[in-house]
């Protein structure tokens, strides 16, 4: 089922507490199984909001009809509420919602410096720990063994981290399998570096990077609005659509 971009009105503390707690490239995910496991009699209260920004995710026709369901039973006990009230308060409950209780431990891990700084760009901002247990837990299936074997660093940076030791169990768990089948030792390091190449790349071409840009080229539309009028704007599509035109 395809999804369409949509764009609701979110207080900017809410959004600034969920980036602060919620791994980036989990975060629609998220939200998108809060709405899916929400009944539609969910009763949600009215917000009298303050400061709110648009925030763009992608949602498809299901997810859409679970909103209008859940926003036409509170307007019917007499909760007159919007479906930007029903995002506000799932983004709250994924913030609130333990994923799981972790057990951490200090370690450290040696990879490229030109690799972390392509991390840190991608990351934007998010905590690299719980980010990366994200990853290694739901995301890493298909380790690229050559890689592992083969890649050093051409300039070492040590990254200590807090991880969590059931992390740590899943890396040594597939550290193992790979020592057994190609009889070769490798470290977690070697291992490290192949799941944080990965987590680069896909990050890079996640979702939500797509719809950060898609934001970022309509405020560019609207401020050529403002300068420019309809018609810089209409002659702008012309040309897009033509360029791209299949």
């Amino acid at each position: 089922m395809s999804s369409v971009l949509n764009g609701f009105s979110v207080e900017k503390k809410i959004i600034d507490n969920m980036n602060e707690k919620i791994p980036k490239g989990y975060r629609f995910k998220k939200i998108r199984q809060c709405i899916r496991d929400m009944q539609a009699t969910t009763t949600i209260k009215a917000r009298e909001a303050k400061s709110v920004i648009i925030y763009p995710i992608r949602i498809d026709e299901e997810d859409k009809r679970k909103i209008h369901d859940i926003v036409t039973y509170n307007n019917s006990i007499g909760n007159k509420i919007t479906s930007s009230d029903v995002i506000s308060f799932i983004i709250e409950e994924v913030i609130e919602k333990k994923v799981r209780i972790r057990n951490t431990t200090n370690t450290s891990f040696t990879i490229d410096k030109s690799v972390y700084i392509e991390l840190i760009k991608v990351l934007k901002g998010s905590t690299i720990n719980l980010t990366f247990e994200e990853y290694v837990i739901h995301d890493y299936k298909h380790p690229d063994i050559n890689y592992i074997l083969s890649h050093k660093p051409k300039e070492k940076k040590t990254m200590p981290m807090l991880i969590d030791k059931s992390v740590l169990k899943i890396i040594d768990s597939i550290k193992e399998d790979i020592i057994k089948q190609k009889g070769k030792k490798i470290s977690r390091s070697d291992l490290f570096r192949d799941i944080v190449n990965q987590m680069i790349f896909n990050f890079s071409n996640s979702e939500e990077e797509v719809v950060s840009l898609q934001k970022r080229i309509l405020e560019e539309f609207d401020l050529l609005n403002n300068i420019g009028g309809e018609k810089e704007v209409e002659e702008l599509i012309k040309l897009v659509q033509k360029k791209y035109a299949n």
